[in-house]
Formats: C-alpha cells, sequence, structure tokens
C-alpha cells in the first residue's frame, strides 16, 4: 500500500508574503509566533516585510540562527528562551537551513512539554524560502558523534508554505547556481526512485525540467521570470520527495552536519550527483525521459549530459575546494552506515563516491 499525504497549504505568487501571512495568521488565530532566520537577515529588507505581515495584536520572539549554530544548538536555545511562555507557531524565513531548524525546535519543544506534563508546544510551522527553497520534507538528521537519521519521515513540511519570488531579490549567480542544482537533484532522485508516487512523479519530472532551464540560465538571477521558475522548481522538488531521501541529498547532509549546514547544498549537489549517478543503474525509460529534457545531443549516458550541464557553473567542482577534508569524508561515510544501517557495505560505498570528487 502506498499511503500519498500533501499536508501544506501553499501561497505562490509575487509580493503576496506580507498578505499571505497576516491572513494565515488571524485564521488559524496565532497571535505569539517565534520568528527564525539566519543571524545576517535580522535587519534586511526580507526581515521587515515579515515583520510587516504580523498582525497588530502579534507578540512576536525573534531567535537569530548564529553561523555556527547546529540545529541542536538553536533548538536547545529555542526550548530554553521560551521555557513558560511557548509560541502558538514557528515562522521561519530566508533559507532552507533555518526551516530546517525550525523542525528541530517544535520537535525539542514538544518533547521537553511531554516530559513536563505540559501541552503548550507550537503546533504549526510557517515557512517564507528564499532563494535555496524548501528542505527536503523526510531530511536526514545527522548529529556529531553518533549519527541520527530519519530517513524515512516524510512529515516534515511546514503547514503554511509562502512562496514570494520577490524575496530572492538579489541574489547573486553563485546562489542562483547552486538552488538550481540542488533542485535538479532532489528532482532527478525523486524521479528514478522506486518507490511508487505516481503524483510525485509528476511533480519530479516537471521540477527537473524547470530547474535544468535555471540551470542553464543562471546569469539570469534578477530576472523576475527567472526567480519564478527557480521557486517553482524547488517547490515541485520538495514536494516530490515524499518518496524519499536520494542518495546525493544523504551524503550532502552527512558532510555539511558537522559544519552546521552552513555549506551550500546545492555547491554539494553539483559535486556529488555525478558521482552517484556513476554508481547507479537507472531504468532505461526514466533515463531517457530526463535525457530529453536535457535536449541531449550525445549518444552516451545520464551521467555525462549531467557533467557537462554543470561543467560551465560559477561552482566548486571538487569537495576540497569546499575546503572539506579527508577526516570529514570518512566521518560522513561512518555516519551514513550508522543511518541506513547497512554495515560496512554503506561506508563503503559513501567513501567511494565522496573520494572521487574529492
Amino acid at each position: 500500500m502506498t499511503l500519498i499525504t500533501y499536508p501544506s497549504r501553499v501561497h505562490f505568487a509575487d509580493g503576496v508574503l506580507e498578505e499571505a501571512l497576516r491572513s494565515e495568521l488571524d485564521a488559524h488565530g496565532y497571535g505569539a509566533p517565534l520568528i527564525l532566520g539566519e543571524e545576517g537577515d535580522t535587519d534586511t529588507e526580507l526581515s521587515q516585510r515579515v515583520y510587516a505581515g504580523l498582525p497588530r495584536r502579534a507578540r512576536p520572539r525573534h531567535v537569530p540562527i548564529m553561523s555556527r549554530d547546529t540545529k541542536y544548538d538553536t533548538a536547545r536555545t529555542v526550548t530554553e528562551l521560551t521555557r513558560g511562555k511557548r509560541p502558538d507557531v514557528i515562522l521561519a524565513y530566508g533559507s532552507g537551513r533555518a526551516i530546517a531548524y525550525a523542525r528541530k525546535c517544535r520537535q525539542m519543544i514538544h518533547q521537553a512539554d511531554a516530559e513536563a506534563g505540559h501541552n503548550t508546544a507550537p503546533k504549526d510551522i510557517f515557512a517564507i524560502p528564499g532563494v535555496d527553497g524548501l528542505p527536503n520534507p523526510c531530511r536526514s538528521s545527522f548529529a556529531s558523534g553518533p549519527a541520527m537519521v530519519d530517513v524515512a519521515s516524510r512529515t516534515g513540511l511546514p503547514r503554511i508554505v509562502i512562496c514570494d519570488p520577490t524575496v530572492t531579490d538579489g541574489s547573486s549567480v553563485e546562489e542562483a547556481a547552486a538552488a538550481a542544482v540542488d533542485a535538479l537533484a532532489r528532482s532527478l532522485e525523486a524521479y528514478v526512485s522506486d518507490a511508487y508516487n505516481p503524483p510525485a512523479d509528476g511533480m519530479a519530472i516537471d521540477g527537473f525540467a524547470r530547474a535544468v532551464r535555471a540551470t542553464k540560465s543562471a546569469a539570469l538571477a534578477d530576472d523576475p521570470v527567472y526567480r519564478r521558475e527557480l521557486m517553482a522548481a524547488h517547490l515541485n522538488a520538495t514536494l516530490a520527495q515524499q518518496k524519499g531521501i536520494g542518495p546525493t541529498q544523504l551524503l550532502s547532509d552527512a558532510l555539511r552536519a558537522p559544519h552546521g549546514d552552513r555549506l551550500s547544498g546545492g555547491a554539494l549537489s553539483r559535486i556529488i550527483l555525478p558521482a552517484v549517478l556513476n554508481t547507479r543503474q537507472i531504468p532505461e525509460d526514466r533515463s531517457d525521459a530526463l535525457r530529453r529534457l536535457l535536449e541531449s545531443e550525445t549518444t552516451k549516458s545520464l551521467n555525462s549530459d549531467i557533467e557537462a550541464l554543470f561543467a560551465y557553473l560559477p561552482l566548486p567542482g571538487r569537495l576540497s575546494d569546499l575546503g572539506l577534508t579527508h577526516a570529514d569524508i570518512t566521518q560522513a561515510s561512518r555516519d551514513v552506515q550508522d543511518a541506513i544501517g547497512d554495515g560496512a557495505g554503506a561506508q563503503s560505498g559513501a567513501q567511494t563516491i565522496m573520494e572521487a570528487v574529492f
């Protein structure tokens, strides 16, 4: 049996942020939001727009995510700061990292309240994604030391998502390229997954097509139509990942975790995806469908087409270019092994893939 659930309510339009946020907070009766954003986003035009979208009666509490903090650091801080006066909703904006951290904050508050015999934890997460889109709804969750991962959960989508392409104004070509690659990798791996979910396949193939166009046109990062297409690609990629997490995302998460997720997921996907495809046998019909969208003119392979697409992007081509070391690769490989419980085979496979692109 396949259980298919898409619980998020999504607003998608240019300039919709303030109106959509105010209407949703009012509709749910929320007046004490916890606002999470990157420390560099606390006094920006985006943060001002978020506050402009709050109802007058709202009593917000803003917690910036420090650059070196892991999600566990931020969640512990939030749990302590709000003890005795919990928020009724968590509002995360600006980055996929902030939205992923919001999930961990809600989880730890729930745990703390359950242990204390209370039931005051926030029920919902509202998300306002930026150029890098939403995080994986079944995102792996690695911690320093023993790995912790939930690769099967598909319940991580926010209750409300406000996709306003205008919030990505001013994004650099590098940021746009990384975001497009991340959407492409997530869509591709969802589409070729063995899990049976026809709606997700449709969103994956559409997300892949939009991501290919965005990758080819990253130099147009400031164009409103480009920003809209990129955000649409990311939304489709996220919804398609109800089929589960792909190996590129799994390896990327394992590498990012010790660094507080500060490394770009898109930059890592640009490096890791071709190496992953080198090790996979993809059904011919699926590979052909993807290659048609890539408008391949070669007779080689999906992997060679992806490598050609990525070749001229303004992104690093090796893991070492991102400051990662052999020790990082070894630790990430161990974490992957612990996470998926596949013995030494998982560690060896992960190590081989990452060493090939080190």
